[in-house]
């Protein structure tokens, strides 16, 4: 795991202090090259490959830099006779480079954003993973370009302007639109896509190479079909060992209290026995992960960690990691990720997590209540169920049954894009009118169109992984790891598993059983051969806070000194609509509430933080 920034005929007068700025997410060793319009800055978390894997790399004519893990490139040396000498995935990349060219993308089995460059033409080749597990951001101002892992890198080498449409979206949506960002002239460059830029012409070739597609898994035959659950078990034993047996130090798993991250501890305890387990408790809470967590950590006996979150310093906490984004992040789980991945730094360099298993394997309510058909009832139906969550009192416990109903309903008084964000991160839903300049937001209609002639489910779990998954759940466990140059490896994610995943009928996924709706099918049916019964029946589960206790407590002083005379939300947000939040709470639904306040906290606290330090 690495960090890389980067110039095309574009002068930074100290490239050798960009690495000592990204040092977290490189710290065993730093490199600077220049050749031709290019200058090159990498650092490097050396996991495997040793002194052999020095960045960038150049052979001949070609030069590489990547950031992240190819599992399979052993196995692609084999197929291509590829004539390396050491054991370094990047030495890899690059004779496979010199042998396909873009072409060798679709065979690569991992995470990464590569960068690579032909000092002949002087042209450059940018690219990120399928689902994108690593990031890139790209600043271009005519032929002048920089690109960087962490957008907050390019803040401090290069000029920027913030963007008042992508944040007006990020507030609407609860985060950034695919490929925007805050600024006018950076974008992040999409999963699955490559970008070629001539250094003499300012204009980009995008190429989509990748995109999650529904159907047959290319790697296994007709025949062999009828079984999914062996197929399951043998691709993630598989993902799971090339996982930990791609590392030269010690793999943890970060294990929360569901099937996802147990399952991948199970896997793994059985691989490596004692494997470093990591877990974060939050005592006298609803969302404390701890004893179910216990459960598995006892059952394989790993070196079990139970974290306690540093809640006497939460003000300072918030104030530490939510800058660390580069941009407003509202997702309040970074919070204890950040804690459990610096935690498990103490001991090891490479955890593993359970990422991408919700959208792929069907593990979201929505998608049980998609199955259901009920977001999409006859016209007449709708309207009626809309004019019944209009009139319904606020739900007061999250958990609560009546919660989940209350939030069932909301959605039926939307449509389009507008239905979509009610069902997932439900910020302003219903209360667009308070945004100052609404905007659209057809990223999301396109991609709605794109699937309609999926089954509910199917749209519901394509939308996810286009914009959830990549702008949410893997941006956060990318920056929370990287900031303690541990690396994050996500076995979910590996394409036989992803593959098979949207080769399975909804059935497979969301099912009636014994009465009940049942998510994640398939993965229960294989949980119930690793898993204590109660876990493997019980709720889904992730890194949660009690976001409403912490707003209302130990943050409330900071709340008020952040929002009562606001930087940047009130030119995004009326005032008078942030003013009842702070002192009419009892105008919103609590929960709904305190979501509300911690996104335009998370606002402002990098805006200001971007103002003191720009």
């Amino acid at each position: 795991m690495c960090g890389i920034f980067g110039t095309l005929n574009y002068a930074i007068p100290d490239p050798e202090s960009v690495a000592a700025y990204m040092r977290h997410r490189g710290p065993d060793e730093a490199n600077c090259l220049r050749i031709g319009p290019l200058t090159l800055v990498h650092t490097r978390l050396a996991i495997q490959g040793g002194e052999a894997g020095q960045q960038p790399m150049q052979r001949g004519r070609w030069v590489l830099a990547f950031n992240g893990e190819v599992y399979n490139h052993l196995e692609l040396r084999y197929r291509y006779g590829l004539k390396c000498q050491s054991d370094s995935d990047t030495e890899t990349l690059l004779h496979l480079w010199e042998r396909l060219g873009e072409l060798m993308l679709p065979e690569l089995d991992g995470m990464f954003a590569l960068v690579v460059f032909d000092t002949l033409e002087n042209r450059l080749w940018l690219a990120r993973d399928r689902f994108g597990e690593k990031p890139l951001y790209i600043w271009q101002l005519g032929s002048a370009l920089a690109f960087s892992s962490e957008l907050r890198t390019l803040q401090r080498y290069v000029p920027i302007d913030i963007h008042r449409g992508t944040l007006t979206r990020y507030c609407r949506a609860g985060y950034f639109m695919p490929g925007e960002t805050p600024f006018r002239d950076v974008r992040l460059l999409q999963p699955g896509h490559l970008e070629v830029l001539d250094a003499y012409t300012p204009k980009a070739a995008t190429v989509h190479w990748w995109q999650p597609a529904f159907g047959m898994p290319t790697h296994y035959s007709a025949e062999s079909a009828s079984d999914p659950l062996s197929q399951l078990r043998d691709v993630l034993t598989q993902s799971v060992q090339q996982r930990l047996d791609t590392a030269d130090g010690e793999v943890g798993v970060l294990l929360s209290g569901g099937i996802d991250s147990g399952l991948i501890t199970a896997i793994a305890a059985r691989h490596r026995p004692g494997i470093p387990t990591f877990t974060l408790a939050m005592p006298g809470s609803t969302y404390n992960e701890a004893p179910m967590a216990r459960q598995v950590a006892r059952l394989y006996q790993t070196r079990h960690h139970e974290i306690q979150p540093p809640l006497e310093q939460l003000t300072d906490e918030v104030l530490t990691i939510l800058p660390r984004y580069g941009e407003p992040f509202m997702d309040s789980s970074a919070l204890p990720m950040y804690w459990v991945a610096k935690a498990a730094r103490e001991q090891v360099p490479v955890v593993l997590t359970g990422d991408g298993a919700d959208e792929l394997f069907g593990g979201y309510r929505r998608y049980a209540a998609a199955r259901l058909g009920l977001y999409t009832p006859p016209n007449r139906v709708g309207r009626w169920v809309g004019r019944l969550a209009g009139v319904l009192p606020f739900p007061t416990h999250k958990q609560s049954y009546y919660s989940h109903f209350y939030r069932l309903l909301q959605p039926f008084n939307q449509s389009g894009a507008g239905r979509y964000l009610a069902i997932t991160t439900d910020v302003l839903s219903g209360y667009e009118s308070e945004l100052i300049w609404p905007g659209s937001l057809y990223e999301i209609e396109t991609k709605i169109e794109q699937v309609a002639t999926q089954s509910p489910c199917r749209q519901l779990q394509w939308l996810d992984m286009q914009f959830l998954l990549p702008a949410d759940l893997l941006k956060k466990t990318d920056i929370a790891t990287m900031a303690h140059s541990l690396e994050a490896r996500n076995p979910f994610l590996a394409n036989a598993v992803a593959e098979l995943a949207l080769s399975l009928p909804d059935s497979m996924k969301v099912s009636w059983r014994s009465g009940g709706i049942q998510t994640k099918v398939l993965l229960r049916r294989l949980a119930r051969g690793y898993l204590p019964p109660a876990l493997v029946s019980a709720p889904k589960r992730g890194f949660e806070v009690p976001l409403r206790q912490w707003v209302d407590g130990p943050l409330r002083p900071l709340v008020y000194d952040y929002l009562q005379r606001p930087a940047l939300a009130n030119q995004l947000v009326r005032g008078a609509f942030i003013r009842q939040l702070l002192e009419a709470p009892r105008r919103f639904a609590p929960e709904k509430r305190a979501k509300l306040i911690w996104m335009l906290l998370s606002l402002e606290i990098w805006y200001r933080n971007l103002h003191r330090h720009g």
